[in-house]
């Protein structure tokens, strides 16, 4: 490895620096060698030369990978006795802590930031996702609301944890209220600083156009990012495309397919090997009555040997998980599946629900009654029947999906949580769904 070669090298030239050893320490424990990694620190410490907060944290990085948990704390300890250990230490500890789940050094090392009264808003967020991953999140939500009360500058990362910790929570109508207030503050912060003429950062202009899209103002988001020439992360094209999607109208086709070409040729030049802007432009196009132009896109994924990410369904039924698969015939128990499948399609066509065959991606089905046939087999209703026929009658149920749910199972779901009488939370691509009598905590967007 280059890296090895550099270190001998550095051995042979006899070369001293802190932050040359701090570097190699660091290369080693991200290569998984966290053996080499702690000789760099045992060789340090044994020649008493100066050791700086990169050191340490390097080091506790090394013994976390090995799984010496009990080590890396004492030396937290340790370094107490010469520094003052920095946020970006605790983070760092934090972060390796939720990542496998450690509670009591999580919550110890939450201690010893209050007694040294180190909090800020790195600090803030390492806990907030701390308590979350570690099935805490009424503690992460205690620090935000901390943190509203006393007026404190909030980031983007902490409204994020402060989401994701009430999704986790199954309150996904308190998620998406506490999104859009996100999203109306960056959209006031936003404004103040243009007007103020003031340098604005790439989160607070990502959080503007996302405010937009949601707000419908899909051409404003779109001009704000083409006349400002900011470079954003692609995600926000993928929140404009499907923006695009789900607003294709008889009235507005021109508008719609326009604006959704402008984002997916943007798109292609950020990534053209990720399957989903191609899906989202051929589904604008299929929306629009242009099967043609749906065709084109399909080939041009073929010819850029994009492959199609299938759609995964998990769900959790007495404390095991299954994964479902469209059209997914492997389960023992399939056939009381399907019949229970047939059974919830006939329930909500009598409470009048229409299956949108435009969101049938196959250009090759032609008639309705194999479009239709098609949307039933979608993961998500496979998953649901399996719930239904697995928990008792009018149970919650929570249903997780690799890509974004589309408009026809949207639908479908909000229909089943009106005729089977309970709630159901969808977390999917793109956000938490929490749907209850027949209604969706995202509005429809």
């Amino acid at each position: 490895m280059e890296g090895i070669d550099m270190h001998k090298k550095i051995m042979e030239y006899k070369i001293e620096s802190l932050k040359v050893d701090n570097a190699l320490m660091n290369f080693y424990t991200k290569c998984e060698m966290p053996d080499e990694a702690l000789e760099i620190f045992d060789h340090l410490k044994s020649e008493k030369k100066p050791i700086d907060i990169i050191t340490w944290t390097c080091t506790i990085q090394a013994y976390m990978s090995k799984n010496q948990v009990s080590k890396a704390m004492s030396l937290l300890s340790e370094i107490q006795l010469y520094q003052t250990p920095d946020p970006i230490l605790f983070s760092t500890v934090l972060h390796i802590c939720a990542e496998n789940r450690l509670i009591e050094e999580g919550q110890e090392i939450h201690q010893r930031i209050n007694k040294l009264k180190k909090q800020n808003i790195i600090l803030d967020n390492a806990l907030m996702n701390f308590y979350t991953k570690c099935g805490m999140p009424e503690k992460a939500l205690e620090i935000f609301e901390k943190l509203k009360s006393e007026k404190k500058p909030m980031e983007v990362m902490i409204w994020n944890c402060a989401i994701q910790a009430l999704g986790e929570q199954k309150k996904a109508i308190e998620a998406f209220s506490l999104f859009k207030e996100m999203e109306n503050e960056a959209l006031e912060i936003f404004e103040q600083l243009k007007n103020e003429k003031k340098p604005i950062d790439i989160i607070t202009w990502t959080c503007a156009i996302q405010a937009l899209v949601q707000k419908k103002c899909i051409d404003e988001a779109l001009d704000l990012l083409e006349t400002n020439g900011i470079q954003v992360d692609e995600v926000i094209y993928v929140v404009l495309l499907t923006a695009c999607a789900n607003d294709v109208s008889i009235e507005k086709v021109f508008n719609d397919v326009e604006r959704a070409e402008r984002a997916f040729n943007i798109l292609l030049e950020l990534d053209k090997e990720q399957a989903t802007h191609y899906v989202l432009m051929s589904h604008v196009y299929l929306q629009s009555d242009q099967p043609e132009k749906a065709k084109e896109i399909r080939e041009l994924m073929k010819k850029n040997e994009v492959q199609k990410t299938p759609g995964i369904t998990t769900i959790e039924i007495n404390g095991k998980t299954y994964h479902f698969y469209y059209n997914d015939e492997s389960h023992p128990k399939k056939e009381e599946i399907f019949q229970e499948l047939d059974k919830l399609c006939q329930e909500m066509e009598l409470a009048g629900y229409v299956p949108d065959t435009r969101w049938v991606t196959k250009t090759d089905a032609n008639d309705e009654e194999t479009k239709k046939h098609l949307l039933s087999r979608h993961s998500e209703k496979i998953a649901l029947s399996f719930a239904f026929i697995s928990l008792p009658p009018g149970s919650p149920i929570t249903i997780r999906n690799n890509l974004r749910m589309c408009g026809d199972c949207h639908t479908a779901t909000k229909f089943i949580s009106k005729i089977r009488k309970c709630e159901i939370t969808v977390r999917d691509a793109s956000r938490y769904h929490h749907f209850k009598d027949g209604k969706c905590s995202c509005g429809d967007f």
